[in-house]
């Protein structure tokens, strides 16, 4: 069983994967998203990197091989470049590629500035693991919209305060 890019769930198998690309500064939060995102048949987890330049390189990688990741999952506090210039600068050079901001609390300025910069949402990384799961990713349609529980803490938090 499986939902569809249109979020019904017509017991058929996904279209496809959701390719994601995780990008973090701390290698055990890395490795403990891919290794939940491994287990999932509708995730395929197609690389990760420490830092902003880093995941700029891989991307791009991908993007040249034909075979660019669906979202990239991006911490936002990094050193040498952060993940609100990395995601900016992903969003000039791979436009189809959805990112989703990781943070550890809501820091509003930083919301703010990762959604300016064409962020498709946040999440928290103490979120429960059914808001990251591919189910979800695959019922919104990656590059089409955000989870329920990304939804509500994106509109929540307004650009006037």
């Amino acid at each position: 069983m499986g939902m569809t890019r249109n979020g019904s769930d017509d017991g058929a198998v996904p279209e496809r994967a959701i390719r994601v690309y995780l990008v973090d500064d701390h290698g055990v939060v890395r490795k403990g998203m891919r290794a939940y995102l491994d287990m999932l048949p509708d995730v395929d987890v197609v690389g990760e990197a420490p830092d902003g330049a880093a995941a700029l390189d891989g991307i791009g990688e991908l993007v040249s091989a034909g075979q660019p990741p669906d979202v990239v999952m991006m911490d936002l506090l990094m050193p040498e470049m952060d993940g609100i210039t990395t995601t900016a600068l992903v969003k000039e050079r791979h436009p189809d590629v959805e990112v989703v901001a990781l943070t550890s609390f809501v820091a509003q300025d930083k919301v703010h500035d990762a959604l300016a910069a064409g962020a498709a949402g946040y999440l928290l990384k103490d979120a429960e693991a059914d808001d990251v799961g591919g189910p979800r990713l695959h019922g919104q349609g990656v590059g089409h919209g955000r989870p329920p529980s990304w939804e509500r803490r994106c509109t929540s938090v307004s650009p006037d305060g």
